[in-house]
């Protein structure tokens, strides 16, 4: 039997990583690529992808996007059996559309989220032990 492998989706809006408890290491997810580079995107918003907008400003239309584009790839990673639970700690701004956005095969696999605004935490141990518990 395979040791089970539970993801920690952490994002803020505008960036995000995933910690896994296999192996223990932590992955950057790409930003992914403004509309405007495809065709289509107005250029606020394509700064805000690129981080020149901070979360003030930072479009409600670009974060649908981005929970979309977080969403897409844990489907597929969920699919191909990358993993087995999920944790998400998200800002608040980006944990509505983020809940909106995941595929129920997701959802079956969600063990638990926290509301954090994450871009403030210098480190996990910023997080009381708590917390962590679903």
């Amino acid at each position: 039997m395979r040791e089970k492998n539970v993801w920690v989706l952490i994002t803020d809006g505008e960036t995000a990583r995933i910690c896994s408890t296999r192996g223990g290491h932590t992955t950057p997810i790409p930003t992914p690529p403004p509309r405007s580079a495809l065709g289509g995107q107005d250029d606020r918003a394509a700064r805000a992808w690129q981080g020149g907008n901070r979360r003030s400003t930072f479009d409600r239309s670009a974060k649908r996007d981005y929970a979309g584009y977080l969403a897409q790839l844990l489907l597929e990673a969920g699919r191909e059996g990358a993993y087995d639970g999920l944790i998400v700690i998200a800002a608040p701004e980006i944990m509505k559309e983020l809940n909106l956005a995941l595929a129920p095969e997701t959802c079956a696999r969600l063990i638990g989220g926290i509301v954090r605004d994450v871009a403030h935490s210098a480190a996990a141990e910023d997080i009381p032990s708590f917390e962590l518990r679903h």
